[in-house]
């Protein structure tokens, strides 16, 4: 069995995460996907109108909902939410390994991760632990982003499973740009459904939506 491992700080999730995902888990034949909302993560530092642990856990929940309707079944690994500390990815990756001992595990990454992976912890032992498959968010994430940095970790990890691809129509938006454009009553169409509900009703990201006299579009 082939499982997918994405993790990322989802704040919040949206159709280019998904769409990402989903390209990802048809080229790579995944049986079962996992998407992993981060706790504290090491390599940078959450916004200040990041929410609460729980709402990023459950904006993801939805969202994996959404995604459970393809030929991959996805499920949420909230872990690292329930921890102390940083969330390291070589940690995530051996509770993994202890829970799926056999299986065929491939951790999926956007462009500015994969080309950072040398300077993560130990990621000698990531990639022993699993394939990595890095894909671009927008058309100029191709293979001259790509090459230099898979031929460095491939010569100097031995063994190394790397694959990187460039997702067509990807929804070109950053999680930043998507909490300025929330803010001012925007981004809807970067968002599925139902996390855009959820984010109107618990009023996050600076959202302040009368959701007693929505128009039948909104509703």
């Amino acid at each position: 069995m082939r499982i997918g491992i994405y993790g990322g700080t989802f704040d919040p999730i949206h159709l280019g995460h998904m769409c990402a995902a989903q390209y990802a888990a048809e080229l790579l034949h995944l049986d079962r996907l996992y998407l992993i909302p981060a706790g504290l993560p090491p390599h940078k530092h959450l916004a200040d109108s990041t929410p609460a642990p729980e709402h990023r856990l459950h904006m993801t929940e939805l969202a994996a909902d959404a995604l459970s309707r393809t030929e991959c079944p996805v499920e949420v690994w909230g872990e690292e939410l329930r921890q102390e500390g940083k969330s390291y990815t070589v940690n995530t990756l051996r509770a993994f390994r202890e829970r799926y001992p056999e299986e065929e595990l491939w951790l999926l990454m956007g462009t500015d991760m994969f080309l950072t992976l040398h300077q993560w912890r130990e990621p000698g032992r990531i990639l022993e632990l699993a394939g990595v498959c890095a894909f671009g968010r927008t058309e100029a994430d191709g293979e001259a982003v790509f090459a230099p940095q898979r031929e460095f970790l491939r010569k100097t990890y031995q063994g190394a499973r790397i694959a990187t691809i460039t997702v067509p129509g990807l929804a070109d938006v950053s999680s930043t740009r998507l909490r300025e454009l929330l803010a001012r009553g925007e981004g809807r169409d970067f968002l599925p459904e139902a996390v855009y509900g959820y984010i109107l009703r618990e009023k996050l990201y600076g959202t302040h939506a009368d959701l007693k006299r929505l128009g039948l579009d909104e509703l």
